[in-house]
């Protein structure tokens, strides 16, 4: 046999058909995409579970300030602390609203920050003076609203009596 026939059946022997090469490989692209689609959705689902588990708590110090008789022109401050004692943000979703029950000249209301994350501490304050020709019994009523979803409004009273 000549040098030229082996060379030819060695070749004969080791070509293997392109088509079971590519078939190999897109098998193997095919198995790794769908492991990392898998395990990449399996830590997503787990991460959301978390997320939405828990919710924010709102606890306020007080309910309701009595300032009794007051002199007119001084000045008085309610200060309601509210603090979030659940796992998740509480939002104070507006600016408190003060409203008046009896009396008149409502004051504002001021929230020292809009979000307290879990275990923070804030303040709602209220400052305000009466001067003569607005004297006698006064009752604001402190609407304040939040995502805490057990209690979304909370009412604050602050009652005052203005004297000469």
């Amino acid at each position: 046999m000549s040098k030229h026939n082996i060379s030819r059946k060695a070749m004969a022997v080791n070509k293997r058909p392109s088509w079971q090469f590519a078939l190999i490989v897109i098998v193997l692209a095919v198995v790794v995409i769908s492991a990392i689609f898998v395990f990449s959705r399996g830590s997503n689902q787990s991460i959301i579970a978390v997320n939405v588990k828990g919710k924010p708590n709102l606890v306020v110090d007080k309910t309701r300030i009595d300032f009794g008789d007051v002199h007119f022109g001084i000045p008085v401050t309610a200060v309601f602390q509210v603090s979030n004692t659940g796992d998740q943000p509480l939002q104070i979703l507006q600016q408190p609203r003060l409203e008046v029950l009896q009396g008149c000249c409502p004051p504002d209301a001021i929230a020292t920050q809009s979000t307290l994350n879990p275990g923070e501490t804030g303040l709602i304050t209220v400052r305000f003076a009466m001067h003569e020709g607005m004297g006698g019994q006064h009752e604001f009523l402190v609407h304040l609203l939040t995502n805490d979803p057990s209690q979304s409004e909370t009412q604050l009273h602050i009652f005052s009596n203005w004297i000469a």
